[in-house]
């Protein structure tokens, strides 16, 4: 009988790094209806009202980000820190994962600095042309850096970079075109998230 698969998906914060790993959770899912899959990530994060929906198992660690905090604030959030990764060895000794992916932000740090404490293979994705911390300091230490945009390339091993595309949910994917009536006000919906919003909405506004 083969082996069940177990996965652990680490990251969260934002809906730009926690639907690229349900996507690719629901992938695995898809090959292996048996495979067992648990989503860590950060206390407050949208990663809490998400990911019971999905059905997935999630275990919440009290971590928060430790750039742009200084003195006191930057010694609390490295405390915060170094607790998140004690609770996370132990989580993973209990579920005894094949891989752990980290999707990014600091909540991943954590989890997958503490798989490879214990010598399980780990994996990040990289939805963002430029790199946020946590992934540039991730990639010197994971397997396989998955990148959505050859731009990010330089930012990480060659070797172990591959560059993959962003993962997107079935349910995005099988959605119904929408019907146009007749007379209908011409609209364009602008988007952006992380880094780039600012930019693609002035950009925008700029151009009308």
């Amino acid at each position: 009988m083969r082996p069940e698969l177990k996965l652990v998906m680490a990251g969260g914060g934002t809906g730009g790094h926690l639907f690229p790993a349900l996507a690719l959770a629901e992938e695995f899912k898809s090959r292996d209806k048996d495979a067992q899959i648990v989503f860590m990530g950060g206390k407050g994060g949208i990663e809490e009202k998400i990911v019971p929906k999905y059905g997935y198992r999630l275990e919440v660690l009290s971590v928060e980000g430790i750039k742009r905090r200084s003195g006191l604030k930057r010694v609390k959030a490295l405390g915060k820190a170094f607790k998140s990764t004690i609770k996370a060895l132990m989580l993973l000794r209990a579920i005894k994962p094949d891989g752990v992916i980290g999707s990014g932000s600091y909540s991943s740090a954590p989890v997958v600095l503490a798989a490879k404490l214990l010598g399980i293979k780990t994996a990040i994705l990289e939805q963002n042309a430029l790199p946020g911390l946590t992934n540039k300091v991730l990639g010197k230490m994971v397997d396989r850096i998955y990148i959505s945009f050859d731009e990010a390339r330089p930012f990480f091993p060659v070797s172990r970079t591959i560059f993959s595309g962003n993962p997107v949910r079935k349910d995005i994917i099988r959605a119904d075109t929408p019907r146009i009536e007749k007379n209908h006000k011409f609209s364009i919906l602008v988007f952006g998230g992380s880094q780039g919003a600012t930019a693609i909405n002035t950009a925008f506004i700029d151009a009308t």
